[in-house]
């Protein structure tokens, strides 16, 4: 299981878009559950900078936002998603003109979950 985990985190940072959107689609899906979210959280090299990195873009924001929503029920979680700049990211997207819909209330979503 690390090692396929260690492959996704390959593919959070590949080149090829493909492969990106791919990459977190799977990991927004890891995080819906809690056994997902415990393997995201403790797989190095870590791949919660690279989820928080993707918001803001198009094609793989709604999942990236998605997977962070679902990792903020774990303490640890929150403290290394906050530290990566994530907190104004979720409110760029919140208040960006081009980002409503599926982005803007997951991002909504997201600053709740790290705020509690």
């Amino acid at each position: 299981e690390s090692m396929a985990m260690e492959e996704l985190v390959k593919f959070l940072s590949h080149r090829s878009k493909v492969a990106r959107i791919a990459a977190v689609s799977a990991a927004a899906g890891l995080s819906g559950s809690k056994s997902g979210i415990r393997a995201l959280i403790d797989t190095k090299p870590d791949p919660l900078p690279l989820l928080v990195d993707m918001i803001g873009i198009r094609v793989v924001e709604v999942d990236a936002v998605l997977a962070l929503v679902n990792l903020c029920q774990e303490e640890d979680a929150v403290k290394g998603i906050i530290t990566k700049g994530v907190i104004q990211k979720a409110i760029d997207r919140v208040l960006y003109e081009e980002a409503k819909g599926e982005v803007e209330h997951n991002a909504s979503k997201l600053l709740v979950n790290l705020t509690r």
